[in-house]
């Protein structure tokens, strides 16, 4: 699935890297900051459940509410959108979603705030 997602949001135009796993994620994310050698990303999507760390876990470890992150789960229960969204991710999408839902998703959290509704 991320390698399909990756590809989708190429051909939308979007710049794309990709990680592996959890700690992979956390490590990236570690690096992007204003002083570190990658520039932060405009928006990350992310697997709750991965190997070594879980997004929840990257999110309160690192503390990265400076990055955009828009969760994806096949595990969403209201307890964990709430913890997603306490944690600072924008927005978490249930799977099976429409690929056209994630492609909103980011095109809002992408919009400066006074453009975005709601």
């Amino acid at each position: 699935m991320r390698l399909l997602l990756c590809e989708a949001f190429r051909r939308d135009g979007y710049a794309v890297d990709s990680v592996e796993d959890g700690l992979e994620l956390a490590d990236y994310l570690e690096t992007c900051v204003p002083w570190g050698p990658l520039p932060r990303p405009d928006v990350v999507i992310s697997d709750i459940r991965m190997p070594g760390l879980t997004a929840l876990e990257v999110l309160a470890k690192l503390k990265v509410n400076q990055t955009r992150i828009v969760l994806i789960t096949a595990f969403g229960d209201a307890r964990t959108h709430m913890e997603g969204l306490m944690l600072g991710a924008a927005a978490v999408l249930d799977k099976p979603f429409e690929l056209d839902a994630l492609r909103q998703a980011v095109r809002s959290v992408l919009l400066p705030p006074a453009r975005r509704e709601g």
